[in-house]
């Protein structure tokens, strides 16, 4: 098995998952997870910080397939991020009029160069459709016969900036080089089959810090935006109502059910009266809380989507998946709140191996990307992985440079 690393460098936990393609089902052999530093609002602002979690994720993973991958790639999402659609022409110049991957290689690389704004790198390209003599609706040209063909596709580029501190913090892990992927686009391939993909479905991936809003039809990526609101969000409102410490407010975030928390008072005995009142109160008011807050971030995604014209996707269930996605009740309680079906995504792709993993949104991203990866979704990006320490040998360094000394002076000339 071609063993591929992907990484999901989230703003609280950085996963990485070593996994490959055995029997045409995606197998996972390594996983490994850390606490995320340097990381704020999915902003890399500490490299060095970063890099050591980085290491630490991909360390684990390491140990525990045995093995070290042949690739890596690391996932990208949020604001990071920019997806805007282009167009390119080329003319097919062969004798005999017939596509080939040359001329797709052309088309992408004319759509990579089409960057508005200063400071832009590009990441992906992504076909939406190939238009041969002006016929639309191919998927794969090449072999086909035309004189001009026309590229619709979306191009993924990520400010320099962002770029270069992934760069060094991929550095500072003690890696080589890694190719960036966009993580929206790969998580629509693993919660979606290729049926869904092309009638439409909506995505929420419900972070600490974020939560990214992807809308798929016709088989490709139409919209994508990110809100600064998260699961962070909720810790500090019930911080901040019942007056404790964050921590403690986590703790009572996630013990929270949603989906049957009741306001009505069971008979109290004298004795424990007061306690139990103060105790039904805390619960009221984080309830309260949440509730709030929910609404409040779930009213602003459906805004979005009926705003861009997808209001019609939502008679389907809505994905929600990622780590506050996994609050007790959610969907429940979104559901009951909203008329639109919301439920939890879940792989719609044969992945075998470590169940927890398979079963847990908190790596929906990082399992997205080796789906995309595995499926030939980015066929031109390689992921070159080489750890510094398996570079040459020491003693093999000093005996070529020997070796090279002494022939260039026995054979000035050459």
């Amino acid at each position: 098995m071609n063993l591929i690393g992907v990484v999901d460098i989230g703003s609280n936990t950085t996963k990485a998952i070593l996994g490959g393609l055995k029997e045409e089902a995606i197998t996972l052999a390594g996983v490994g997870k850390s606490d995320t530093e340097g990381v704020r609002n999915g902003k890399i602002f500490h490299p060095g910080k970063t890099g050591e979690s980085l290491k630490e994720a991909v360390g684990r993973a390491r140990e525990m397939a045995s093995e070290d991958p042949d690739s890596l790639f690391l996932g990208v999402s949020g604001n990071l991020i920019n997806f805007s659609v282009k167009k390119a022409t080329v003319s097919i110049t062969s004798r005999d009029r017939v596509v080939k991957e040359e001329d797709i290689k052309r088309l992408k690389d004319m759509v990579s160069s089409d960057i508005s704004g200063l400071h832009k790198s590009p990441i992906a390209v992504i076909p939406r459709d190939f238009i041969l003599d002006g016929q639309k609706g191919s998927t794969d040209p090449v072999g086909l016969e035309a004189r001009r063909l026309d590229l619709v596709a979306t191009l993924v580029t990520i400010d320099e900036k962002s770029r270069r501190n992934f760069s060094r913090t991929v550095s500072r892990a003690d890696l080589k080089e890694a190719d960036i992927l966009p993580a929206p686009v790969c998580l629509g391939h693993l919660l979606l089959s290729e049926e869904k993909l092309e009638r439409g479905r909506v995505i929420v991936d419900f972070g600490m810090e974020t939560t990214d809003l992807t809308i798929f039809k016709k088989g490709a990526l139409q919209f994508h935006k990110t809100r600064k609101l998260g699961g962070t969000n909720l810790t500090g409102d019930i911080a901040a109502k019942l007056n404790i410490p964050r921590e403690e407010a986590r703790k009572i975030k996630h013990e929270t059910d949603l989906s049957e928390y009741k306001t009505e008072r069971k008979p109290l005995t004298s004795a424990a009266e007061e306690a139990e009142k103060a105790e039904e109160r805390e619960g009221r008011d984080s309830m309260e809380v949440l509730s709030a807050r929910l609404e409040e971030i779930f009213e602003l995604l459906l805004s979005d989507i009926y705003d861009r014209g997808f209001g019609d996707l939502t008679r389907y269930r809505i994905h929600v998946t990622g780590g506050s996605s996994k609050l007790t009740g959610l969907t429940d309680f979104l559901n009951e709140n909203f008329e639109e079906r919301f439920q939890p995504g879940s792989p719609d792709q044969d992945i075998r191996g470590i169940i927890d993993v398979i079963e847990n949104p908190v790596y929906s991203n990082a399992l997205g990307l080796l789906t995309c990866i595995t499926k030939g979704q980015f066929k031109d990006q390689k992921g070159d992985f080489t750890k510094k320490s398996r570079e040459k040998p020491l003693s093999s360094r000093v005996l070529t440079k020997l070796k090279n000394l002494f022939e260039s002076r026995a054979f000035p000339g050459l």
